[in-house]
């Protein structure tokens, strides 16, 4: 008998017994719709029209409750709307259905942070973290929270992190150029603002301040000067009225000293 069924499972131990199960052919077919109205709500979020994406993906729950990524997209979702509550139930929700999902966790970390729960927020992206510790964004989040504790070699290394897993990600470059201005590390902090120059966008002048200032510190006063002129230029916006006066008070104040 032994050998007979080994026999028979030997002829067809590539082939699939067909699914007659009327229950698991219906929850199949839920979970495939569920599956299709998140990705509408996807598309919509795509296209800046967040109440519908938020309306699809709550409706893709009602379809399939265990629909793990619609509670990680509605974390951001009424993150992004200000309604905390609602945005900490979807999280609770998704934890309670699989605790090892590193993207809720991070948006959950997204989420304490708007809120100001800045220690909260650390320990949220340290869990992402011991999850995937290739989410650059994470790094990136939690170096920022332990850089408000003065935790600044730390906070350096995950900027690093961050950069490794993301080479061109602005921020990081950022103020993991900041941290080395402060380390006195300045032609290290000079190459990583030079990577924060593209793409032209509202933070540039910022950004192109830094970089003139920085050159100024480290004696290259007319390399500082072009960067800070240029930093003036572009800080046109109405809402930069405040960086364009300090930049304006360093330029007269570099023209007063002698070379």
């Amino acid at each position: 008998k032994a050998q007979e069924h080994l026999a028979l499972s030997q002829k067809h131990k590539l082939s699939r017994p067909p699914l007659e199960d009327p229950l698991l052919n219906a929850i199949a077919e839920l979970n495939a719709l569920g599956t299709e109205i998140l990705k509408r709500g996807v598309v919509m979020e795509s296209a800046g029209r967040i109440e519908e994406s938020i309306a699809e993906h709550e409706r893709a729950l009602e379809v399939n409750p265990q629909l793990t990524q619609s509670h990680i997209n509605l974390i951001q979702l009424y993150g992004r709307t200000g309604r905390f509550e609602k945005a900490e139930k979807h999280y609770r929700a998704v934890v309670a259905i699989n605790p090892d999902l590193a993207d809720s966790h991070y948006n959950y970390g997204v989420l304490l942070a708007e809120q100001e729960r800045y220690a909260e927020a650390a320990q949220a992206f340290q869990r992402a973290l011991q999850i995937n510790q290739f989410n650059a964004e994470a790094h990136h989040n939690y170096a920022a929270m332990i850089e408000r504790e003065g935790r600044l070699d730390e906070a350096a290394e995950h900027y690093r992190k961050a950069l490794e897993n993301r080479p061109g990600h602005r921020l990081a470059h950022f103020h993991l150029g900041r941290i080395l201005v402060h380390q006195g590390k300045l032609a290290e902090a000079i190459e990583h603002f030079l990577q924060t120059l593209t793409p032209e966008d509202e933070q540039t002048p910022r950004f192109t301040y830094a970089l003139g200032a920085t050159y100024v510190r480290a004696g290259e006063k007319q390399k500082g000067i072009k960067y800070l002129s240029e930093a003036m230029k572009r800080a046109t916006a109405p809402g930069q009225k405040q960086l364009a006066a300090s930049i304006e008070r360093d330029l007269r104040q570099l023209e007063t000293v002698r070379d």
